[in-house]
């Protein structure tokens, strides 16, 4: 897989670090560091989701820089860099605290994500803590049928 997103980057003049890479390019370094994380391909995710990070900094993008630090927080925590994943979401916390209603749905993704870290790395009062307060946002804002609180239950094993 790491051929393929050589040559992706290669085929679209990108690298993670390039300045001249444009929104498009940048939305699709993440949609694809997404799917790369969802396929379990770890390693290379980071360094497409790290491309579109330092597109969306740069541009002052702040809903689609917090969707890339969130999902590169899941990469690294999957691939058990449990210190840059924490890095990763705690600057996402503080940027969705900045603004709460703004950031209403990336808080409780967030928090979502964030309680799977502190649970692996044997926080589970904290884990339990930003369960529940996902939770309430999720049932909050969507209702009990959403996917995200059966999500929830299940992480909580109800």
């Amino acid at each position: 897989m790491l051929v393929s997103v050589i040559l992706f980057l290669f085929q679209n003049n990108l690298t993670y670090s390039d300045t001249n890479t444009t929104k498009a390019h940048a939305d699709s370094l993440l949609n694809n560091g997404i799917n790369l994380v969802i396929n379990g391909e770890y390693q290379e995710s980071i360094t497409l989701l790290s491309g579109a990070l330092a597109y969306f900094t740069h541009a002052k993008d702040t809903m689609l820089l917090l969707h890339s630090k969130i999902n590169l927080g899941n990469a690294y925590r999957m691939t058990g860099n449990y210190d840059e994943a924490t890095e990763h979401f705690n600057k996402s916390l503080e940027i969705c605290l900045s603004d709460s209603q703004k950031f209403l749905f990336y808080r409780a993704s967030l928090y979502k994500n964030y309680s799977l870290l502190l649970s692996e790395t044997g926080h589970y009062d904290k884990s339990l803590e930003m369960m529940f307060n996902a939770l309430r946002i999720f049932i909050t804002n969507n209702g009990e049928n959403d996917i995200n609180v059966g999500q929830m239950y299940g992480n909580l094993g109800m």
